[in-house]
């Protein structure tokens, strides 16, 4: 776990907007303070903070294998974490049919679900995480900031609003490094089959 006075310095550097020199700088500052070994929650935490930062670090500890899964799903969960919140905030203040649409039974089982996947991926981030534990946060992640965006409805597709960015992150953080498909099926050829 990251103790609090590194958690308070993420939030504090990477709550702002940063120019993409000031984000190199501070992920090499990250590998200084942290290690030269990134783990999923330090991702997971950066990526509820600012994500162009996380993926900015993520470029900087590609040559690990499975710390780069590891880190990638750290990503994902926390890219989770945030689809939630936004979703949870527009639903706290939109109003359909006279009311606010936190208050539709539709969207709060939806809310309720979503809330109980990202706590699970939470809890496999912050535990000991495993290929295949990866594999299944990165896996779930798409669909899970798909239903986010339905909660917002058509809003969620514009660029009004920070969900349609992290939509394409979800993308290109599942595909980086080498398709995901690829990682996976190799990942089921050298630990799986061989069983």
């Amino acid at each position: 776990m990251l103790d609090s006075e590194t958690r308070a310095w993420l939030a504090g550097v990477f709550s702002k907007e940063l120019s993409s020199e000031d984000q190199d700088r501070y992920c090499k500052e990250i590998f200084a303070v942290v290690g030269e070994r990134p783990m999923g929650e330090l991702f997971f935490e950066l990526a509820i903070l600012n994500s162009d930062a996380a993926f900015c670090l993520l470029g900087l500890c590609h040559a690990d294998h499975h710390l780069h899964l590891n880190s990638r799903a750290g990503i994902a969960a926390g890219l989770m974490q945030k689809s939630l919140e936004l979703a949870r905030l527009f639903a706290a203040e939109r109003v359909q049919g006279g009311r606010l649409i936190q208050d539709w039974t539709l969207i709060q089982s939806l809310l309720a679900d979503l809330h109980i996947e990202a706590a699970v991926a939470e809890k496999l981030i912050l535990g000991e995480m495993n290929p295949a534990l990866a594999f299944w946060i990165l896996k779930s992640c798409d669909h899970f900031v798909s239903r986010c965006m339905q909660v917002m409805g058509g809003a969620g597709y514009t660029e009004d609003y920070l969900i349609e960015k992290i939509f394409r992150q979800v993308h290109i953080l599942k595909n980086s490094a080498a398709p995901f498909s690829k990682t996976m099926m190799k990942y089921y050829q050298n630990e799986v089959a061989k069983r």
